[in-house]
């Protein structure tokens, strides 16, 4: 049953004056008191293995900037597609735009260009004594960067910049004497330029526990980055924050974009390989493929094989190529900055088919606002609530399927009750891409020692 009226709701709570922000507390207040908010976990195994866990807030972009700028909720919707469409595009063109001079061979990639999307902050400390900013937490990126002093352009932000010279542990990457730089150009235009560093990022926790890492100290930077400073590297490269940390797994869970609630970015550190965290009881699993070529190595590419209407695998729709090692083409990529769920036209055309046919009796199927990408919307005004065809995901590593609730692919366009199936064909690749809409309301696990991903649903 889709909550109709609870939906239409939100579109107009967006907007509300009385919205609450995530408070903005002093840069200072780091230095004696760490957040309670979130924590870190000590436990021990049978063989005596320890295993280290953090947890940090993570927030929608309406809960960090407020009240958004949209004429309404049309025009929101309308915006963050567009930077969707960006993000999308880049993917596809994979255009190795990130160069860092200074190494021997004078250009070395540390990441790929993407939108610079996403909409989920993550709150992290960084430097000596450590400041607080919000990134943007990002699976589809490897770099993580920040902006720095001096900039020159900025990002617009209501609090001070990241200024290195006010860090006892900030230490530029130097090679022939000279400084690293690198540069990013993302899809939708924004882009940083600056300074390979090797910094202090401090978790949350009871002992302030931090690490020194490399990241980017952005003195050039433009465009929107879903109100944060910066970018949070969660990519499968090697220069990425996993990576980096070494880390066992990690796992999010994204509450609905219109909402002001935050929920937790978790990483565990686990001191021995061979002895992984226990598996989720009851977790949808799918396994992590590793793509060949150097250009597909910061995705999650996870087995996807197909697709049904009403619940079941006997009406599955596949979805080809989804276990592909070779080459660059094809595949299915889990991604946290991505919004709708794009398909390969081979597997939209036949689940748009059944999903109308399982829909006639209920929904009226309209024409979609205008400038939308989407073909598939209906008019749920004058309705509290409906059944709706239930949509599944079926992953070749798990017996049973994931079910999605229907607020994770029954989309509010428009504050006037027109409501659209949030799927895209892809029209001119073999690959497929899973939002992150499809995954709101679900811990989302990227078990690295075992090469999984685990979906739990109701678990933010």
């Amino acid at each position: 049953m889709f909550d109709v009226r609870g939906s239409l709701q939100k579109t107009l709570d967006v907007f509300s004056p009385d919205i609450l922000l995530v408070p903005q507390r002093d840069e200072d207040d780091h230095k004696h008191n760490f957040s309670s908010s979130s924590s870190s976990t000590t436990a021990t195994t049978n063989n005596s293995t320890t295993t280290l866990g953090y947890s940090f807030e993570l927030h929608t972009r309406l809960s960090v900037e407020g009240r958004p700028d949209a004429e309404d909720y049309r025009m929101l919707t309308l915006a963050r597609l567009g930077r969707d469409s960006a993000r999308v595009s880049s993917i596809l063109q994979a255009r190795a735009a990130v160069a860092v001079k200074g190494t021997t061979d004078n250009t070395s990639s540390v990441g790929l260009a993407r939108g610079s999307g996403g909409g989920y902050l993550a709150r992290l400390g960084v430097g000596t004594p450590p400041m607080w900013f919000y990134l943007v937490a990002d699976t589809g990126s490897d770099l993580t960067w920040l902006q720095c002093e001096p900039c020159n352009p900025c990002i617009p932000r209501r609090g001070p910049n990241f200024d290195p010279s006010d860090s006892f542990t900030y230490h530029p990457i130097i090679y022939d004497s000279a400084p690293v730089t690198y540069g990013v150009e993302y899809g939708d235009g924004s882009y940083t330029a600056g300074d390979l560093a090797s910094e202090s990022v401090t978790f949350f926790g009871r002992r302030g526990s931090s690490e020194l890492l490399q990241i980017g100290c952005g003195f050039a930077n433009g465009g929107t980055f879903a109100g944060g400073v910066g970018i949070l590297g969660l990519g499968r490269g090697p220069d990425s924050f996993p990576s980096q940390m070494n880390l066992a797994s990690f796992s999010y869970c994204l509450v609905d974009k219109d909402f002001r609630n935050s929920s937790t970015l978790e990483f565990i550190i686990n001191s021995s390989p061979h002895t992984p965290p226990p598996a989720d009881a009851g977790a949808v699993v799918a396994s992590l493929i590793r793509k060949a070529g150097r250009r597909a190595s910061s995705f999650y590419y996870v087995d996807l094989i197909g697709i049904s209407i009403g619940g079941g695998g006997g009406g599955m729709i596949p979805i080809g190529g989804a276990n592909t090692t070779t080459g660059e083409e094809g595949g299915v990529i889990l991604d946290s900055g991505t919004t709708l769920t794009y398909l390969q036209l081979s597997t939209y055309v036949p689940f748009r088919q059944d999903f109308l046919g399982a829909a006639a009796h209920n929904l009226a199927l309209v024409f979609p606002p205008a400038h939308l990408p989407f073909d598939t919307c209906f008019d749920l005004s004058n309705l509290r609530s409906v059944d709706v065809p239930t949509v599944s995901f079926h992953f070749a590593a798990s017996k049973k399927p994931l079910l999605l609730p229907p607020e994770n692919y029954l989309l509010p366009v428009d504050s006037n009750g027109t409501h659209c199936l949030a799927f895209i064909p892809m029209l001119n690749s073999s690959m497929s891409i899973i939002g992150n809409v499809q995954q709101q309301g679900m811990r989302v696990t990227y078990d690295l020692a075992k090469s999984q991903i685990r979906f739990r649903p109701n678990q933010c």
